[in-house]
């Protein structure tokens, strides 16, 4: 018997989606509008009859090759800090889990301000607590968006360096 697998809604989670569209969306808006000019501006440059390869043809390339790198690194920066926000908290939600699964009690999971998959975390942190599978020491304070990005022994539980 064949599994029907098809998304039958567009807008799974629309918070969490529109978040991220928002943000591609307005890069490449700007990207767009920075395209947009360049090419108006060697439109122009072109069309005019006492034209000459020279210095504006310079300044329109320079132009279109920065609007590019620019383009690449904002993608790179936003690539990396948007996968923070949601690969942290899963991995952290699998520490958690193996844990579990060894017949350990880990302690409740604590996410930083901004970070996705907080409502996961809650019912992760509720099914395990009522279930007595979470350690009943005191929990550690909540980390806060201030407080600075997260090391990767932070992100794991494991003491660091």
């Amino acid at each position: 018997m064949k599994v029907d697998n098809r998304r039958r809604r567009f807008w799974i989670n629309p918070k969490f989606q529109g978040r991220y569209l928002r943000t591609i969306l307005l890069l490449e808006l700007i990207v767009m509008a920075a395209t947009a000019i360049l090419s108006f501006s060697l439109a122009f440059i072109l069309i005019d009859p006492d034209f000459e390869a020279g210095p504006s043809w310079a300044v329109i390339f320079t132009g279109f090759i920065t609007v590019l790198l620019v383009a690449a690194a904002a993608l790179i920066y936003l690539g990396v800090h948007i996968s923070h926000k949601v690969c942290g908290p899963a991995l952290r939600l699998q520490k958690t889990l193996e844990a579990v699964k060894r017949g350990e009690k880990p302690a409740a999971i604590h996410l930083r301000d901004g970070d996705d998959l907080q409502e996961l975390t809650e019912s992760l942190n509720g099914a395990l607590g009522s279930l007595g599978l979470l350690e009943t020491s005191a929990a550690p304070p909540k980390p806060s968006a201030s407080s600075g990005s997260q090391s990767a022994s932070e992100a794991t539980g494991e003491p660091g360096p």
